[in-house]
């Protein structure tokens, strides 16, 4: 979080006219340093903020170790992973005990290869900041109606999407922040439902949705 606190109405919870400080979209931490010029913040309340820290942080460490050989993701691992993981080893236990090994074919034969768990419900909470926060940004600076909902995400490692899927997808808006080899995404906006591609990394995508609950 950062910048001076005003009043304003929070972006996630939608309290409104309380006292508000500006939040990045996504996380600031998935950055390797220097960080981007055109960062994206959104006005949130210090409940909103700081109950979903612990969850931005889990969230780094799974999407940088499923993007796998990414540059990007190897910068941050030097920059701020691994004095996180050594602050923090509770959480590094956590997502040790997550790995186990699983037989693959390759062109050698079968190999057994890491494969890592994740709690879809820490992810699930930063992929509905993220989407509610762009979607004020893109959206008159209204947030998500009170109704809407994110539905649960699917996640891609360098997806192969059918030709019709990449049609429809490359019909959304494209916007990326830096030269978007940290984070991209794409984006289609009518009022209530939306769809969203997050694109971390060059590498993990994240595809979901809003709408109105039936």
């Amino acid at each position: 979080m950062s910048g001076k606190r005003q009043k304003g109405d929070c972006c996630f919870c939608g309290k409104k006219n309380i006292h508000v400080s500006k939040d990045h979209i996504p996380p600031q931490s998935i950055y390797p340093k220097p960080n981007p010029p055109n960062l994206i913040t959104v006005p949130n309340c210090d409940q909103c903020n700081n109950g979903t820290k612990l969850h931005d942080e889990y969230f780094k460490i799974i999407v940088a170790a499923m993007s796998r050989d990414s540059p990007q993701s190897k910068v941050l691992l030097d920059q701020s992973i691994r004095r996180g993981v050594r602050e923090r080893p509770a959480l590094a236990s956590s997502i040790l005990k997550t790995i186990r090994r699983v037989a693959v074919f390759t062109d050698a034969g079968i190999a057994t290869l890491p494969e890592l768990e994740f709690d879809r419900s820490r992810l699930q909470v930063v992929i509905s900041k993220i989407v509610r926060g762009l979607y004020r940004k893109h959206h008159n600076k209204s947030h998500l109606p009170d109704d809407c909902v994110v539905d649960d995400f699917e996640v891609f490692y360098r997806p192969e999407f059918s030709e019709a899927t990449k049609a429809r997808i490359q019909q959304y808006h494209l916007a990326q922040v830096g030269d978007g080899n940290d984070f991209m995404y794409r984006y289609t906006i009518r009022t209530a439902f939306s769809d969203w591609v997050l694109i971390f990394y060059d590498r993990v995508f994240f595809v979901t949705s809003t709408h109105k609950p039936v």
